[in-house]
């Protein structure tokens, strides 16, 4: 039987369900955790997001790593690229 994945699928697992599993991969994928502590800032204190993006920059700006321009467009999922 083939699950339908949407809005209405995820609302019927509930809040205390989805944030089990929202912290369950969050302990996985650092991404997640980022975009999870972004949201959660946001919502207890909007003030506090400019700080936490500070944080962010900060972090990337101490990496070692370097990304060419060319291949940012590999790196950004389909979903967060700007229609522009």
């Amino acid at each position: 039987m083939m699950v339908q994945f949407g809005d209405h699928a995820c609302e019927a697992l509930g809040a205390k369900r989805l944030a089990e599993l929202l912290i369950g991969i969050a302990e996985y994928d650092a991404a997640a955790k980022r975009r999870l502590r972004l949201e959660l800032t946001a919502r207890a204190a909007p003030e506090s997001v400019a700080a936490e993006a500070r944080k962010r920059l900060g972090q990337i700006a101490r990496a070692p790593s370097f990304v060419d321009w060319r291949k940012v467009r590999d790196l950004v999922p389909l979903s967060e690229r700007s229609a522009a």
